[in-house]
């Protein structure tokens, strides 16, 4: 007997007529209690004989979902489990929300990569610990088929995520790579169950799809261990990711039984696996340790190895950078460095361009400094009007400074001013400054000409006027990454993206800021470590230049930029707060983050080793 349905009024005073005629008119539809809970029985049990009822009686469970809802909820990776894939119906509006408050940028990718890790880790588990349903076979086209149709379903994410990963690597390469690596492990978990639920996860099948998926990952991988700091993985990081790799896809083949025989793999493409896999993978973790054992993947500069490269050295192109260079090492008490073939090339230049009369006055003092100069050479820079202009009661810009302190030198190479004169001078450059104005688009190389040339007119007490300009532009231009492992100081403050906050949100500071980091360094050693830097934002500061400072000995050596950045680190070094600086060794947690791209490689081999080993390894054919 059914039971009556009761409605319940929406309006008050509404009659209970109304409830009665739908109760009438849905009386045909309504089917009876038991034949309702039976037919929800029969079709729990028909879902349980999927994995066993051949290929031409298979149930998927989305087959009646529309093709459009299954690809735009997969956007989010938590929905390619295969478990929630049943579920897509409750877990794609929930997943897309927590996609969109997770990832508002590639601030929070570090966060990301770090929950993509500890959900293919549960998924992984969940996997070993759910097993295997139903009986094996070993069909070779049925399981590619049920390979092909699994990609066929989510195609479109996984190569979305690859490729958002991709376009990542310039920025966050580190995240990238553990985003890459997290997104084929559960692809391959993906496979591995629609291979088990086809009755189709033998050991063949499973271990030459884990063996494609880290072979491609293998190749990927191999730049971290060449560039390692350009890709700014830690030294661990950078090669054990294509080792874990390695030695998975080598073990999952050998497991296979594939040696020397084409391939099938995950995506279909045919080819022919080593002959010996274990031999094959122990040759590549070779090569690897080779490539980190031999220049090949960089050293980090020193100052014998600048000493070297300087005594061959004869590129005057270069002057400003090895300026300021030989400035660091002669502050920080450096013996002098051998510079007699690039004094001969800038001799060359010197007569050419000074005979021509188009000497670049801006690399006057630069030549100054270095000794390449000779009193023929001062008698060019003598100019009465320029002397003039900077007697004259109005500032000296910085950029003017550079092209006036030729003929300051040689006023004072043949003459003298007087105390007045010099002071009059010192002024007009210090007002040149602007310091009431926002230092918008100013940096440490406003200042290094007035500071040398304080120097120049023996007015060391002028110094100390300088010091509120000095740390002022270093808390402007001053920038260290979101994760704070590096700091720099910017070519302009208006060159730092910054959030809502006005925080910075750098996450990698390229090698561009280098020189005006290297010239910020030295006004700190002139001046003092401004109060506001901590122990952590001189160690990120020491971080940046020591990446910098890397080069490859077998593919260009070192150049100027390496080498300022080596002078820079080592005059920082001489400070008097970096020796109060006691590094703090990291925490656990500290550590397994910066591992995270090697975590997520140890879990894919891991689990790409283990249920290629479960399977069924002989099976009655078809």
């Amino acid at each position: 007997m059914k039971d009556t349905l009761h409605i319940k009024d929406k309006f008050e005073g509404e009659q209970d007529e109304l409830g009665h005629k739908l109760f009438e008119a849905f009386e045909d539809l309504r089917p009876e209690a038991g034949e309702f809970r039976k037919g929800v029985q029969d079709r729990i049990d028909a879902a349980s004989l999927e994995g066993s009822s051949g290929s031409a009686g298979k149930i998927h469970s989305l087959r009646n979902v529309p093709s459009f809802v299954s690809r735009a909820a997969a956007f989010v990776p938590p929905v390619l489990l295969p478990k929630s894939i049943a579920k897509i119906g409750l877990g794609a509006p929930a997943a897309f929300k927590t996609g969109a408050s997770v990832v508002p940028g590639v601030v929070l990718l570090p966060v990301l990569s770090i929950i993509m890790i500890c959900f293919t880790l549960v998924l992984g588990l969940r996997t070993v610990h759910k097993g295997s349903s139903g009986l094996h076979r070993q069909d070779e086209i049925d399981a590619q088929d049920e390979t092909r149709a699994w990609w066929r379903r989510f195609w479109i994410p996984v190569f979305l995520m690859v490729l958002a990963s991709f376009s990542l690597i310039p920025r966050v390469p580190g995240d990238a790579l553990t985003i890459m690596i997290t997104i084929s492990t559960v692809a391959f978990l993906g496979v591995y169950a629609s291979l088990s639920r086809g009755g189709l996860a033998t050991r063949r099948e499973v271990g030459t799809r884990a063996a494609t998926a880290m072979g491609f990952l293998v190749c990927g991988s191999i730049p971290l261990a060449v560039f390692p700091r350009t890709y700014e993985f830690t030294f661990y990081g950078g090669w054990l990711v294509p080792i874990a790799l390695a030695v998975g896809h080598a073990v999952c083949l050998h497991l296979s039984k594939v040696g020397g025989e084409r391939m099938t793999g995950a995506f279909g493409r045919p080819g022919r696996w080593p002959r010996r896999p274990l031999l094959s993978g122990a040759w590549t973790i070779f090569v690897l340790l080779i490539i980190q054992t031999t220049p090949v993947s960089g050293v980090e500069g020193t100052p014998e190895s600048v000493r070297a490269r300087l005594s061959t050295y004869e590129d005057t192109d270069d002057i400003k950078d090895l300026d300021q260079t030989m400035t660091n090492f002669i502050a920080a008490g450096e013996d002098p460095f051998d510079l007699q073939t690039l004094g001969r090339a800038a001799r060359i230049q010197l007569d050419r361009e000074l005979e021509r009369g188009d000497f670049n006055s801006h690399n006057g003092s630069a030549f100054a400094r270095l000794g390449f100069l000779e009193d023929p050479d001062y008698r060019h820079f003598v100019n009465q009007m320029e002397i003039d202009e900077a007697l004259s009661s109005k500032p000296i810009k910085p950029y003017r400074l550079n092209s006036l302190m030729p003929a300051i030198l040689g006023h004072l190479r043949f003459g003298s001013f007087t105390l007045e004169e010099r002071n009059l001078i010192a002024d007009n450059a210090i007002a040149g400054l602007e310091p009431d104005r926002p230092y918008s688009n100013a940096n440490a190389k406003n200042l290094k000409p007035i500071v040398h040339l304080l120097d120049m007119l023996d007015l060391p007490e002028r110094l100390d006027e300088l010091a509120p300009a000095v740390e002022q532009l270093l808390q402007a231009s001053w920038c260290r990454t979101v994760n704070g492992e590096k700091a720099a100081f910017s070519s302009s403050p208006n060159s730092i993206d910054r959030d809502e906050n006005g925080d910075s949100a750098e996450t990698r500071l390229g090698f561009s800021w280098g020189h005006t980091t290297s010239i910020s360094v030295w006004l700190m050693s002139r001046f003092g470590v401004p109060a506001w830097m901590t122990a952590g934002d001189l160690q990120a500061l020491d971080t940046y230049l020591s990446y910098e400072s890397y080069y490859f000995v077998i593919f260009s050596g070192l150049d100027p930029h390496e080498a300022e950045a080596t002078s820079a680190r080592t005059l920082l070094h001489t400070t008097k707060a970096w020796a109060n600086t006691q590094p703090r060794p990291r925490s656990l947690p500290q550590t397994l983050f910066r591992l995270r791209a090697v975590i997520a490689a140890v879990l894919l081999a891991a689990f790409s080793v283990f249920l290629t080993k479960r399977a069924p390894e002989e099976l009655p054919a078809a």
